[in-house]
């Protein structure tokens, strides 16, 4: 534990924020039992949670608005709460404004934009900045080479990302996956066993 440590206010809330977000059980049985609630466990204590989460993130950036981490685990937040699209695309946009390099900020907001919105091609333009930040992030590859492969149709460009995402991490399962099955739709079937028995 480092006992020389100085705590802001504000990344204190930050911290609480992130404790709580990912936390898989909170504490809430007594509070449940006198409030004689009996919410299912997908439901109730989850949502319990997220409140919880924005409150400390939102009270974090009371303090400092610019606090980018605070930023983009609200814009998570909202991306997970139903109907918080549209608040979540704000708060990446915000993040990007302040901190364009920010390679999670850039591929959340790259997935955003492509499942939720269907804006491709600026899905395509936040996946093109993440990977010039971060040539070896595999998760921001293999998203980026699904996109040319489902957007653009273009199978070499994505076989060229999915194989960038493996020699970042050549255990990394889903870009093993997305490129046997690019190999398999070229009929390169050796190839494609080959992956998948990796």
């Amino acid at each position: 534990m480092c006992t020389n440590a100085q705590w802001s206010f504000h990344d204190i809330y930050l911290f609480l924020g992130a404790l709580l977000d990912r936390c898989e059980n909170v504490a809430t049985k007594d509070t449940d039992a006198r409030a004689g609630d009996m919410e299912d466990e997908d439901g109730g204590a989850e949502d319990r949670r997220l409140r919880t989460s924005e409150d400390l993130y939102t009270a974090a950036l009371r303090h400092d608005p610019a606090h980018v981490d605070a930023l983009f685990n609200l814009a998570v937040l909202h991306e997970r709460k139903s109907g918080g699209v549209d608040r979540a695309e704000e708060l990446y946009e915000r993040v990007l404004r302040l901190s364009p390099g920010h390679v999670d900020a850039l591929n959340n907001y790259g997935l955003l934009l492509q499942h939720q919105r269907s804006r491709f091609a600026e899905a395509e333009q936040c996946f093109d900045r993440a990977v010039a930040q971060d040539p070896r992030r595999e998760d921001v590859l293999t998203h980026y080479g699904l996109l040319v492969e489902d957007f653009r149709r273009d199978m070499r460009g994505a076989e060229v990302a999915y194989r960038m995402a493996l020699d970042a991490d050549p255990a990394y399962i889903p870009a093993l996956c997305h490129c046997a099955g690019v190999c398999l739709c070229a009929g390169r079937i050796e190839e494609a066993a080959g992956l998948f028995a990796k």
